[in-house]
């Protein structure tokens, strides 16, 4: 990865326009304009400028720019500890795991129950610490299976959707400046809203381990609901973008629900956009990959393809 396009990222992540940071750096706004263009080469006393100026350590660049990383292939390290999974707890929220010889509850970042959408009991799984005051001393974080993480922490979900957007590299997106997360636009909470462009996020997950499933597999209720407030907001000129984010690499094949399809293509019809990404850790590294879409003769039978 260009060192120009990691700054950005950076810089962008902390919402600072490029005069700001080269004012923070003490170094001219055009030359280091010139550095997030792949134009100007700088010094490694420039670098260290910048760097400082973002409140970063060198060795998070260097770690970034090591080769791992293209334009599908982003470099987002988490420390994890493993466990085994045991169970789910009624009502949610909450997992039992068993953790250096002794059971421990963890936090479930999913409003679903997960074991419903995928097999974990008596299966690897990684845990991150949780910072700052909580009940939990761990969350669970994802599934090993062979040499892939699947991610089991939804919450996770928005802040990697944000990390790629201000990054560049999110197929389907350009900048639209800063986004809030988990704004209310009129009776809407959106998972992102980028008020510049009037533009609403809503990120959706997929968690399989085969390589076919159905979606959704919550209550329809709360879809109908969803979907007449994003029909709202279309007819007051906003401009909705949902993406759903397919958590496995081996699942190529949805089938939605008749009625869900429906109103994904009702509203696809009146403006809303669409997006299918595929989403998963391998090793250290997080795989994005813009999926294509293949419509089959059953009309609610849809095939993904990574391209």
């Amino acid at each position: 990865m260009n060192i120009g396009l990691l700054l950005r990222y950076y810089r962008k992540l902390q919402n600072l326009s490029q005069s700001d940071l080269a004012e923070r750096a003490n170094i001219n706004e055009k030359y280091y304009s010139k550095i997030e263009r792949d134009e100007n080469n700088p010094t490694y006393s420039v670098v260290n400028k910048i760097v400082n100026a973002l409140e970063m350590k060198m060795t998070q660049l260097s770690i970034a720019t090591d080769g791992y990383c293209n334009f599908d292939y982003i470099f987002f390290p988490m420390e994890m500890e493993n466990g085994v999974f045991i169970k789910e707890i009624p009502p949610r929220f909450v997992a039992e795991v068993y953790y250096k010889n002794k059971i421990e509850q963890v936090y479930v970042a999913s409003s679903v129950k997960l074991t419903n959408l995928i097999s974990l009991e008596n299966r690897k799984v990684n845990l991150q610490r949780i910072e700052g005051d909580s009940k939990f001393v761990h969350s669970l974080f994802s599934l090993d299976h062979n040499s892939v993480k699947i991610i089991l922490n939804l919450n996770i979900i928005n802040k990697i959707f944000y990390e790629l957007y201000c990054l560049g590299t999110l197929s389907g997106y350009h900048w639209y400046g800063a986004g809030k997360q988990e704004i209310t636009c009129g009776d809407y909470k959106a998972d992102y809203f980028f008020e510049q462009e009037k533009i609403i996020v809503e990120n959706k997950t997929i968690i399989s381990e085969e390589e076919s499933c159905d979606y959704p597999v919550e209550k329809a209720q709360r879809y109908e609901e969803q979907f007449r407030k994003i029909e709202k907001l279309i007819k007051r000129d906003y401009t909705v973008r949902m993406n759903f984010f397919i958590l496995s690499p081996w699942t190529n094949k949805i089938t939605f629900k008749d009625d869900f399809f429906r109103k994904i293509k009702k509203l696809k019809n009146e403006g809303m956009k669409v997006f299918f990404y595929y989403l998963y850790y391998e090793k250290e590294i997080l795989k994005v990959t813009r999926a294509k879409l293949i419509l089959k003769d059953n009309y609610y039978d849809i095939v993904f393809y990574k391209e």
